[in-house]
């Protein structure tokens, strides 16, 4: 038995045995080792409202017996049973219904609320990660403790468990998680550059502990040290993905990185047909859009945009009416970005104008 005290990072789940989910849970240990814990000890689940107490065992067999195919999926109820709740201040007997898989919840959840002995449902809109890390009081960044058997597996983690118990050790936090920020240049002659023609021509990064880098595929005299030129614009993407995978950061910021760095950057990659593999697990970035919003998820590493976060989380303290980085940096740092005319970056990069 293999005992991991660790620091979580990001969490997710992936399919298993039986197409169980088992949930992974990615993080560092206080000697900057990358762990992984995977645990398949937890299911996903609802509560079912019945119309009437005396109800509840006949409706707990109809849910037994609940199976829907959804292409080639086929959801189902794996246990059900009865607990107390509190609903509004009053206890009250539910039914708890687990599931197979996290995909299974949406799937159910309509066909269980049209039951005629259903009175309503309830958590069917829980993450099934974030339901993890409620129950069992797992907090991201504060002191966890993994026990179980230690195996092989692709992830690039330094330390793998099958977990056998995980629980939250106290509630220190990490002091110095590692950060990379990076931020692309683009070539383009329109103001809004088209991804499928306009180049990235820069691409930079700045670690926390002081570590930087400039790539840019066009080489000038007096480049300062860390200034790193590459052959061309697909070998500046690709060498953005042994950065990453070298500097082995918790984080990943950026300033409207979800909305267009990592759109952008991904873009291109599929023009050189490079995969933007920078997650742990050796998987592509996922982006996702909702509502005409973009999200970037990394597998094992947690992507912050400080714009999504400046408007979101702290627009009442922040009081800004405009959020370029340029004001952002003055109102916070006291200091902006150096004065450049846009209009002639594009005609600068052409014709190698220094």
């Amino acid at each position: 038995m293999t005992s991991v005290e660790f620091f979580p990072v990001d969490v997710d789940y992936v399919s298993g045995v039986s197409g169980r989910a088992v949930i992974r849970l990615f993080g560092r240990t206080l000697d900057e080792k990358r762990v992984c814990v995977y645990d398949n000890n937890f299911a996903p689940y609802f509560y079912v409202m019945p119309r009437k107490r005396e109800e509840i065992r006949a409706l707990m067999d109809k849910l037994m017996l609940l199976k829907i195919r959804d292409g080639e999926r086929l959801s189902y109820v794996t246990k059900v049973e009865p607990v107390k709740k509190m609903l509004l201040g009053e206890q009250v007997e539910v039914i708890k219904v687990i599931v197979n898989h996290p995909k299974d919840v949406p799937a159910l959840r309509e066909d269980v609320r049209m039951f005629k002995e259903v009175e309503e449902i309830y958590e069917t809109d829980i993450p099934f990660y974030r339901r993890y890390l409620i129950d069992k009081q797992l907090t991201p960044l504060v002191s966890c403790v993994a026990e179980g058997e230690e195996i092989e597996d692709q992830v690039m983690a330094d330390i793998v468990i099958k977990a056998a118990r995980i629980e939250q050790k106290g509630d220190v936090v990490i002091k110095n998680p590692r950060v990379l920020a990076f931020d692309i240049e683009v070539s383009s002659p329109q103001r809004m550059p088209d991804g499928n023609k306009d180049p990235i021509v820069m691409l930079a990064v700045y670690g926390n502990d002081g570590y930087a880098k400039v790539l840019t595929w066009k080489e000038f005299p007096n480049a300062k040290k860390h200034v790193e030129f590459v052959p061309d614009e697909g070998t500046l993407i690709f060498r953005f993905k042994e950065i990453v995978q070298e500097y082995k950061p918790d984080y990943l910021a950026g300033y409207f990185t979800d909305g267009f760095d990592f759109p952008y950057l991904r873009k291109r990659a599929d023009v050189f047909k490079i995969k933007l593999t920078l997650g742990i697990d050796h998987s592509a970035v996922k982006l996702t859009k909702r509502v005409g919003v973009s999200t970037a998820k990394i597998t094992g590493i947690a992507h912050l945009d400080i714009f999504k976060f400046l408007k979101r989380i702290m627009s009442e303290l922040f009081h800004a009416q405009n959020y370029s980085l340029d004001a952002v940096g003055k109102k916070l740092l006291g200091e902006g970005k150096v004065d450049v005319d846009v209009s002639t970056l594009h005609s600068a990069w052409i014709n190698n104008d220094a």
